[in-house]
């Protein structure tokens, strides 16, 4: 429940901003936030949708967590100072592709 309306929701925050031929080109704009100042309004939003409790989701993640969203790979970095972990996945441009442009876009 939760993952469908995150990727609801992501699917529409990236629209415009997805360049399978430029995976870096709007990188930052295609991240989540999340930390003890400020939790990122994609995962707020996707919390209220499917009526869960947003404090209990945060307390199952770390303090401080940076998520990248580009074509072909999805990264992550905890703490601000932390050594980051990319995965690469070719699934994410066609999951997006598929997802996004069918349902959302």
């Amino acid at each position: 429940m939760l993952g469908e309306q995150m990727l609801e929701n992501l699917c529409i925050k990236f629209q415009e901003h997805w360049y399978p031929e430029r995976p870096t080109q709007g990188s930052a704009y295609r991240s989540i936030r999340i930390s003890k100042e400020k939790v990122d309004q994609i995962l707020i939003n996707a919390a209220i949708n499917v009526g869960l409790d947003l404090q209990e989701i945060l307390d199952s993640l770390p303090n401080d967590l940076t998520i990248w969203i580009d074509p072909g790979e999805v990264s992550y970095r905890i703490d601000e100072k932390g050594l980051g972990k990319v995965f690469v996945l070719r699934n994410v441009l066609y999951i997006y592709i598929f997802n996004c442009s069918s349902n959302f876009i």
